[in-house]
């Protein structure tokens, strides 16, 4: 289990510690920085298994250098230095009941190319994480070199050259009664998964029957993966099934098998009297398919990160998931990581956190600020949408959001935003509203979240927020959007100046109030 992680010049993580409990919720708007956590996760994972750190940068985005963070300089100003690198340092605990820190610090050479690890560490902790009193760390670099030690022989550590193009953790000959704390921790991180599912490619492409323990990063795997565990767990297949009819109610079954004359596998769904290949299934069902599998994975990682587990599930299902996270956390004893841009699977996730009394259940807004990110913990006690903090960090594009934290309509300014977005989105955000009382699902159906390059100005976005969290909150509760201190959709809505806003419909730069009226259409 990933308890706490450090992460210093990584991308836009320039410098975050965050501890993570069982069920990790990542909430923020587009290029927050969400997907970039993971990641760090994944390259300390691949980084301690892997047989060199091109190895271990190779499942990553972009090239390798694009994973160093560079300042306002941008390019030029990173290729000047010569050399960059990141640090990953986390405190794992592992399946034998170790506790263990382990820091990498990766570097890249711009002059040749070469990565080489500049730093590596790794000590025993105690259960409640902290150092051991007099305890002499298992890897640490000494000047020009880097000291590993053996079990039995503190006093006699291996030397190993500084600048290596590997980290010692994943080199396989440090195993066995030797080194058994590298053998611990190295075990730890290769259990660990993240997943980015591609349903439009990877996971309709043609697969075989192949000896695979996971449905593959993409999902690539996934039709192998279902007729493995078909035939050796057929509880487990049918596991599968049952978990996708309760949240995608029209489909009636879940099929794999194999095609003898071409010696592929077929996956499909039957619904009624039709059935439906791989190649017909929607976007939506093969996203769904996938978590079903990871949940009930008898090889499952200890670790699990995912992105965005509401695309493609209806809204009225999302609880069905946020039950099927817990599970796989609190249940299954494994640790679950996730991104969301959702309301709604915020509001799920909440739910069941406060149902089973459990703190090992936790929110995270991140946000950029000043071009970093930072993440900082919710309040799991404090009501939902009681002042809007999530509803904040889901809706706040990049360029309106300042560094402070504020509930003014004039922090959110803008004049970036065009008259067409403008009009477009106080219509969505007033329509969204309307619809929160008398169908939710509907609301649901019009809210489409601003991305970086569609920014608001203040009232369309303080309009916007208001009205996505009250879709949001009528879907759950049905009553009227209705927190102390904060404005009533059946009232005035305050603008910047404070005085209230006569038409949620003004045209674009008709600021005042005073001019013409007209309604947008």
């Amino acid at each position: 289990m990933l308890k706490r992680l450090t992460v210093r010049r990584f991308r836009s993580l320039a410098d975050v510690t965050v501890e993570l409990p069982r069920l990790a919720v990542l909430v923020g708007t587009n290029a927050a920085g969400k997907s970039n956590l993971l990641e760090a996760i994944q390259a300390l994972s691949w980084i301690g298994n892997q047989r060199t750190l091109a190895d271990a940068f190779e499942p990553l985005r972009g090239y390798p250098l694009e994973t160093f963070q560079f300042g306002a300089g941008g390019w030029p100003a990173l290729f000047r230095n010569g050399a960059a690198s990141f640090t990953l340092e986390a405190d794992v605990s592992t399946h034998g009941g170790g506790n263990y820190r382990y820091r990498v610090q990766p570097e890249m050479d711009f002059t040749s190319g070469e990565l080489r690890v500049r730093d590596e560490y790794l000590t025993q902790l105690t259960k409640a994480g902290r150092q051991r009193k007099n305890a002499t760390a298992v890897i640490e670099r000494h000047r020009n070199t880097v000291r590993v030690r053996r079990k039995g022989k503190p006093g006699s550590p291996r030397q190993e050259a500084l600048g290596l193009n590997h980290a010692l953790l994943s080199d396989r000959s440090l195993a066995g009664d030797g080194y058994p704390w590298l053998e611990d921790v190295r075990n730890e991180l290769l259990n660990w998964r993240t997943y980015y599912l591609e349903p439009r490619t990877a996971m309709r492409r043609q697969q075989s029957p192949a000896d695979v323990f996971d449905i593959g990063k993409h999902g690539e795997c996934i039709a192998s993966f279902l007729y493995k565990i078909r035939a050796q767990s057929r509880n487990h297949f049918d596991a599968v099934g049952r978990a996708l009819r309760s949240i995608v109610p029209g489909i009636d079954a879940l099929h794999v098998q194999l095609n003898e004359q071409q010696g592929t596998l077929d996956l499909w769904t039957q619904e009624g009297e039709a059935t439906y290949s791989a190649r017909l299934i929607s976007e939506g069902t093969l996203r769904v398919i996938a978590p079903c599998a990871i949940v009930v994975n008898p090889w499952g990682g200890s670790l699990v990160a995912l992105e965005e587990p509401e695309n493609g599930v209806h809204p009225r299902r999302l609880e069905l998931i946020a039950r099927l996270l817990a599970s796989l956390a609190l249940d299954q004893g494994r640790q679950v990581i996730v991104t969301t841009h959702s309301l709604l699977l915020c509001s799920a996730i909440l739910r069941e956190a406060r149902a089973r009394d459990s703190d090992d259940i936790s929110l995270f807004n991140v946000r950029r600020v000043d071009h970093r990110t930072e993440i900082q913990r919710f309040d799991a006690n404090a009501r939902l949408f009681q002042d809007l903090e999530i509803a904040e960090g889901l809706t706040t594009p990049l360029k309106t959001r300042c560094s402070g934290t504020s509930s003014s309509a004039d922090s959110w300014m803008s004049d970036r935003a065009t008259a067409a977005t403008e009009r477009l989105m106080k219509t969505q955000a007033v329509l969204a509203s309307v619809l929160a009382f008398s169908s939710p699902a509907a609301a649901q159906t019009v809210i489409d979240l601003p991305g970086e390059d569609r920014p608001l100005s203040g009232e369309a976005e303080f309009v916007y927020r208001i009205g996505s969290a009250v879709a949001a909150e009528a879907w759950k509760s049905s009553h009227r959007f209705e927190a102390e201190g904060r404005p009533r959709l059946d009232g005035p809505i305050p603008r910047a100046g404070g005085s209230p806003l006569p038409a949620l419909f003004l045209r674009h730069g008709d600021r005042s109030g005073d001019g013409d009226n007209t309604a947008t259409n």
